[in-house]
């Protein structure tokens, strides 16, 4: 399997939902129960408006290989990117304003990261066009911008450790890819 594969399942419904639970979990023995919930809620949001959308968009858009690069394609908007989107840039607003130190940055750096390269794996693997993975980012943003609210009004202070969030979601991410569950949205569309 090329390394690009591995890239973007860390979008896959089944790897980023995996990875969401254990960042629920380390919410919810970390910080408070309303910011756990509010993530939890914030991916089910992305999940369901992805799904609603891609249910119009195979319909009624060209298939991904017969559309240009920035045109939106009957894949739109990428369910991958989306996931990835939500769950890795929660994780990167959590290290930035929960959590503090040089593992903080680097936990950031490392979630941004991730979903750069689900983004880029999506169109170099021809799975999407770059329309449909910004359209992806694009139904993130929504919720990551609702989830940063969140915690930003009920995380006043910095105490909580990094270190054991990035190990968490590490450890989740490689036994979830490991497993070679994939859930993509041929499956349940």
């Amino acid at each position: 399997m090329r390394v690009e594969w591995w890239f973007t399942h860390l979008g896959d419904l089944f790897v980023a939902a995996a990875v969401g639970c254990a960042i629920v979990v380390w919410i919810w023995l970390n910080l408070n129960r309303l910011v756990g919930m509010a993530f939890g809620v914030c991916f089910s949001g992305t999940f369901a408006l992805v799904t609603l959308i891609k249910l119009w968009t195979s319909r009624n858009l060209p298939q991904p290989d017969h559309v240009p690069l920035w045109a939106l394609s009957a894949g739109a908007p990428s369910g991958h990117a989306a996931l990835a989107g939500m769950v890795y840039g929660g994780a990167a607003a959590i290290f930035l304003k929960a959590t503090r130190g040089p593992l903080a940055v680097l936990g950031g750096l490392a979630s941004v990261a991730a979903v750069t390269l689900v983004a880029i794996t999506r169109v170099t693997l021809r799975t999407h066009s770059a329309a449909d993975v910004a359209a992806g980012l694009a139904v993130a943003g929504i919720f990551i911008a609702i989830f940063a609210a969140v915690l930003k009004a009920q995380v006043k202070d910095r105490d909580a450790t990094p270190l054991a969030l990035g190990i968490s979601m590490a450890v989740v991410a490689a036994i979830a890819m490991l497993s070679h569950i994939r859930l993509s949205s041929d499956q349940f569309l």
